[in-house]
C-alpha cells in the first residue's frame, strides 16, 4: 500500500464510516496480503474493562473491509458477505486486528474480467502473545452503483 492509498483509506474510514470513526480505528500496516488497523481500548471498553464484543467484531471487519478495498484500488464496491466469529478470551489492550489472505492478484483479476469477485481472509486480533479473537470473511467486490 502506497502512502496516497494509505491517507485516502484512514480518510474513508474517518469521514464516511461513522462507527470507525468514533471506535478511533487507525490505519497501523499493511502489504500485499495483510492490512493491521488499531483502536484504543478506552474507546471500545465494556463495564469490565475489557474490549467489548462488538469492538472486537467490528474491528476484525474493518480491517478485513480495508484489505479487500485495498486490493480492489477503489474500482469497485467491496461488501461483507459472509463472517464468522470466534471469541477466545477477553481482550485488556488496545486493539491490533490484523487481516491476512494469499491472494496473488486473482481478486482483482476476476473483477476486472467477470465484474465481480470474492476474497475469503482471515482476521486475528492478539491479547498477550496469544489469540484472542479470529474472524474468517469472505469480502465480495461488485460495480460501483
Amino acid at each position: 500500500m502506497t502512502d496516497e492509498q494509505r491517507k485516502a483509506l484512514q480518510v474513508l474510514l474517518d469521514q464516511h464510516i461513522p462507527l470507525a470513526a468514533a471506535m478511533q480505528i487507525t490505519l497501523a500496516d499493511a502489504g500485499d496480503d495483510m492490512l493491521t488497523v488499531t483502536a484504543p481500548l478506552g474507546a471500545n471498553a465494556n463495564h469490565y474493562g475489557t474490549a467489548f464484543g462488538g469492538s472486537l467484531y467490528t474491528v476484525a471487519l474493518v480491517a478485513g473491509w480495508g484489505l479487500a478495498s485495498m486490493k480492489l484500488d477503489g474500482r469497485g464496491m467491496v461488501v461483507v458477505q459472509h463472517a464468522d466469529a470466534d471469541y477466545r478470551r477477553p481482550v485488556r489492550q488496545d486493539l491490533l486486528a490484523t487481516a491476512r489472505c494469499r491472494d496473488e492478484g486473482r481478486f482483482a483479476a476476476d473483477f476486472a474480467d467477470r465484474g465481480q469477485a470474492e476474497l475469503d481472509l482471515t482476521v486475528s486480533i492478539e491479547a498477550g502473545n496469544r489469540r484472542a479473537f479470529a474472524l474468517q470473511a469472505r469480502f465480495a467486490a461488485r460495480p460501483l452503483p
